[in-house]
């Protein structure tokens, strides 16, 4: 998970949420939407037993907001209320969906139906213990650099992937790892001109409008004159702009922020993978201990804590020390900071999974000769690197020490998504993975690119890309803007089976549907967004046509699914069952006929009740 930040609450609290097993999933999207939105770390339980015992360790946030739904909202909250191991005046409140009778003795206004209004409630509670709390005297040192370093560290945690799992059933948050870094791998083979080069600098300028510091526009000014592919290191170790900037877009998984350094993120790394393979053949190898200090707001330290043995992902740069001492400088334990913990990351390397990692093209290196500041004796690595929560301790010093050891549990699923990507590195690929990520703007952008980059592509290729436009456009809710798409889709297949003299590329989706696009497959999606946007006359002729047109047998079978669906909308039972059965007896994949056969017993049932 990428820790964005919460306008409305603090570093030094976390949420609690209880829920029955089987509350509805678009009820727990929403709950994790809000939660998601509102708090910096959440744990989420369904079983009363793991709640009872989670509460009992103890806590390094200093407090916690607790929200309580489901049948067993007394039993919890009674437990909650009088447990003395919960941080001394948490926030616990009891929220019941659907309107379903409140069950606890909590006051009134701790007691929702609203999830607006429980929220509301909660910001305010909350926000009257962080005034308090920042009224408290505390020493902020103002270095630049020791804020800066404090600030670049984007992070996933997720749990070890078990023997031989398949890439599907790889949680949320490995997956989107996974993703993330195939989409680094696609960059990094994206040819580099003088013209990316400069627009990099252009994007830098421009920033300067937003910047008070003088020496900014110098700076880049100094930078684009100088700078050099080979030299990379030394100017991203400078204190500057460029820095910031690259570390910031990883950070917040800006794309296009990333996409406009990939100039200099490719540079970098090549040069941290050449300097790193000549480190290991002269027999310079990495010592087996490395440092980084860091203030980390308490709910993050939290979160390592209640994941240790679990697997951490880090998507951006990590640097990271051969000297203690350098990294007690930057953990500052002199100096305190409302909300955050002083922590020594301790990294434990072995030479076997590090070479692992170099053979899959994520690279580290010492860079203390190629730096800007040698003393500091840095080691730095590239983005994708994993480790395993070993522990999370209080020191005798003042500060936490957080063990982590370099894992390589996750390279094989790495490996066989950059297998797939070979020979794609293009902007189609990167829309593809784009939208796979739920960026859907984004994915459309690089879509376009494709599209203005190379004139000569076959009407084939085109339609690919404008079906792809198309079915980002309806995942963003820009439903006439998807349409447009999936009609200019639907024209070019047709140009395409006549000749033409344009470049074909096969494009196939390395993540989405392993379909050939067909005419069947364009329609059947023009007709979905029209069922979106409750348009059943214009879905019904889409879904018609689509009948009629060439497409396989995994294209018919989800078409007369979704006939069948707005067939029982509609009130046509009969044909919604005839559908069904069409869909089913097609059906190849498993999760579909146990879906067609839900949407059966539900038919069954509206026929005893009508």
């Amino acid at each position: 998970m990428v820790l964005n930040s919460r306008s409305s609450i603090g570093h030094n609290l976390m949420c609690i949420f209880y829920h029955d097993p089987k509350l509805p999933a678009h009820y727990q999207r929403l709950m994790k939407l809000r939660l998601d939105e509102t708090f910096y770390y959440t744990c989420t339980f369904t079983d009363p037993r793991n709640l009872t015992a989670y509460v009992r360790h103890r806590f390094i946030v200093n407090r916690l907001v607790l929200i309580i739904s489901g049948e067993k909202a007394q039993f919890l909250c009674d437990i909650m209320g009088k447990s003395k191991r919960i941080p001394h005046n948490s926030f616990l409140y009891e929220f019941q969906f659907d309107k379903n009778k409140l069950k606890s003795e909590l006051s009134a206004d701790k007691k929702f139906h609203s999830i607006d209004e429980l929220f509301k409630k909660i910001t305010d509670d909350v926000k009257q213990f962080t005034n308090k709390e920042n009224q408290y005297p505390q020493m902020v040192v103002d270095n630049d650099e020791t804020i800066l370093q404090q600030s670049t560290l984007s992070f996933g945690i997720h749990e070890k992937p078990k023997n031989q799992q398949s890439f599907s059933y790889l949680s949320t948050q490995a997956l989107k790892f996974i993703l993330f870094q195939s989409f680094i791998e696609v960059l990094l083979g994206i040819p580099i001109d003088k013209d990316a080069i400069r627009h990099m600098w252009v994007r830098c300028r421009g920033d300067t409008a937003n910047q008070d510091n003088d020496n900014y526009l110098k700076q880049v000014d100094e930078f684009e004159d100088t700078y050099s592919s080979t030299d990379a290191i030394r100017f991203y170790s400078k204190d500057s702009f460029l820095f910031r900037s690259v570390n910031k877009a990883l950070r917040c998984e800006n794309i296009e922020r990333i996409f406009t350094f990939h100039p200099f993120i490719s540079h970098l790394h090549q040069q941290l993978l050449k300097l790193g393979s000549e480190q290991r053949c002269t027999g310079n190898c990495l010592q087996t201990v490395l440092h980084r200090g860091k203030k980390l707001p308490a709910s993050v330290l939290q979160q390592l804590q209640d994941n240790t043995n679990n697997l951490i992902s880090i998507n951006s740069f990590l640097s990271t020390t051969k000297n203690d001492n350098v990294a007690n400088m930057f953990a500052d334990n002199v100096n305190m900071r409302s909300g955050y913990e002083t922590v020594i990351l301790e990294m434990h390397l072995d030479d076997t999974r590090l070479e692992k990692m170099m053979q899959m093209k994520r690279p580290c290196a010492d860079i203390t000769n190629q730096c800007e500041n040698p003393d500091e004796e840095e080691v730095l690595f590239f983005m994708g690197f994993v480790w395993c929560i070993k522990s999370v301790n209080q020191a005798p010093e003042n500060h936490w020490k957080v063990e982590l050891e370099l894992s390589t549990d996750m390279n094989v699923h790495m490996a066989n998504n950059f297998n797939e990507l070979k020979g794609e590195c293009t902007y189609f690929t990167l829309g593809k993975i784009l939208h796979e990520l739920g960026e859907y703007t984004d994915a459309i952008n690089f879509y376009e690119r494709m599209l203005e980059s190379a004139s000569n592509l076959s009407s084939k290729t085109r339609a690919e890309i404008h079906f792809h436009i198309g079915i980002s456009a309806f995942a963003n809710n820009l439903y006439k803007f998807a349409i447009d798409n999936l009609r200019e889709a639907e024209q070019l297949m047709e140009k395409a089976a006549r000749p033409s003299d344009g470049i074909s590329t096969t494009f196939r989706p390395a993540y989405a549907e392993d379909n050939e696009l067909t005419p069947m497959r364009i329609l059947t999606n023009i007709g979905l967004v029209y069922k979106k946007m409750n348009n059943e006359t214009n879905a019904y002729d889409s879904f018609d046509k689509a009948l009629k047109r060439d497409g396989s047998t995994i294209d018919k079978a989800k078409l007369c699914y979704y006939i069948g669906v707005l067939q029982f909308e509609c009130r046509k039972y009969e044909d919604a069952r005839f559908y069904y059965h069409q869909a089913y007896d097609l059906a190849e994949d498993e999760e579909l006929k146990i879906e067609i056969n839900q949407r059966l017993d539900k038919l069954e049932n509206t026929a005893v009740n009508t």
